[in-house]
């Protein structure tokens, strides 16, 4: 029954978006959150990796930005299994979330297929791919934004079941919704398919203390 915090970090809170730089930030708002709520850091969210490659970053000189971004992912990986460790001998981990384009070839194809993605069509990095623990897909077209849906397919889930064909979802993009709502009457929800899907033992409940990327 506690509030939340949700800080909201954008390109001009950084200088040049260098590992040690982006660590130090995330550190601060963990004492933030510590402050305010008597809790660190659950959750963090990237929107979206791609935009990496245009850092100016020293870590990334001389750097395809093909070689840019998958670094990057590997970074977050990093940052997710061991986020900081206090002084008082306890870690903490993060889970989180990299939002990711598909590339244009994945999306026509999804778009002729309502909404079925392949992990193909992951953008400009395929470590984004081989770091994560589960890759979701969403798909939506003006017809579906009207009935606030939107079609999810799981293309990796290290603990359960993929789904290769898309399934309807709520969404509601001018009210930032997405999955669960307590309005929703319409019989299962992207919640109840997923624990009913999985073997991870992962409380989908508090998707935002778990420990997957």
């Amino acid at each position: 029954n506690k509030q939340g915090l949700l800080v909201i970090l954008d390109e001009d809170d950084f200088a040049n978006f260098s590992y040690s730089e982006i660590r130090k930030k995330l550190y601060h708002v963990d004492d933030i959150c510590k402050e305010k709520t008597g809790h660190g850091l659950d959750a963090l969210i990237v929107d979206h990796i791609g935009l990496m490659k245009f850092t100016d970053n020293s870590n990334s000189n001389n750097k395809s930005e093909y070689s840019i971004i998958n670094d990057y992912t590997s970074f977050f990986r990093r940052l997710t299994l061991s986020f900081r460790k206090y002084d008082d001998g306890t870690c903490s981990q993060l889970a989180t979330i990299l939002l990711a384009q598909s590339n244009r070839k994945g999306f026509d194809e999804a778009t002729k297929k309502k909404g079925n993605y392949s992990l193909t069509a992951i953008a400009e990095a395929n470590e984004i791919e081989r770091s994560s623990y589960r890759v979701m897909t969403i798909w939506t077209n003006d017809e579906l934004k009207f009935a606030k849906e939107c079609m999810v397919c799981i293309l990796k889930n290290r603990g359960g079941q993929t789904v290769q064909d898309a399934f309807s979802v709520t969404f509601d993009g001018e009210r930032y919704i997405f999955g669960d709502t307590e309005s929703n009457t319409q019989g299962s929800t992207l919640m109840d398919f997923m624990k009913s899907n999985d073997s991870s033992g992962v409380d989908f409940d508090n998707l935002f203390n778990d420990d997957d990327f």
